[in-house]
């Protein structure tokens, strides 16, 4: 009987269930033509890849801050996430930290989020849309090739806007308004 149960115990591994995942992917930055990186990237402040569990983002559940030299090919950073736990992730985003501006509430401007369009906060400015939503769980633990583009284009409005009207005349290629002015007199 001992050697039946040994038997029939061999003949069924069990591993433990999955307790976390990870979600991966690149942020690709575009360069102009005529242009490098270098004479895009940020000379202050601290560029930033954070997911979220709920958007518009509060806390983070995961950071990465990361300079220029982790870039590969030039203009791609390769990210991410470990052991998270299993639930919805609402938004991946890129930030900029302006280091001239205290406030909290001002100080991170997004640079690109997986899925959504500038603003990216619909919620607060009426523009753009929301980052898709990832759900990490154990019929589907691992999420790859999450990639998305971040524009520098946003650190350099904000960090030489100091007026509503100049805050209005930033324009992208499409004609687009890449500013929003808050109240609190800042830009966004």
């Amino acid at each position: 009987m001992l050697t039946l149960f040994l038997l029939i115990g061999c003949d069924n591994p069990t591993d433990p269930p999955l307790t976390s995942g990870t979600i991966s992917g690149t942020v690709t930055f575009p360069v102009p033509v005529g242009e490098t990186i270098n004479d895009l990237w940020p000379v202050d402040g601290k560029v930033t890849i954070a997911i979220y569990l709920s958007w518009p983002p509060t806390v983070p559940a995961d950071t990465t801050d990361f300079t220029i030299e982790e870039l590969v090919e030039e203009n791609k950073y390769n990210y991410t996430f470990n052991d998270l736990i299993f639930t919805t992730y609402q938004g991946i985003s890129v930030t900029w930290k302006d280091p001239g501006d205290q406030n909290t509430s001002t100080q991170h401007h997004i640079l690109g989020t997986n899925g959504g369009t500038y603003s990216f906060l619909p919620y607060y400015t009426g523009n753009g849309t929301n980052p898709d939503p990832l759900t990490v769980s154990e019929a589907e633990p691992s999420i790859t090739g999450i990639d998305f583009s971040a524009d520098l284009k946003y650190v350099t409005a904000c960090s030489k806007i100091k007026n509503q009207p100049d805050c209005a005349n930033q324009q992208n290629v499409d004609n687009v308004n890449y500013c929003t002015w808050y109240s609190t007199g800042n830009p966004y």
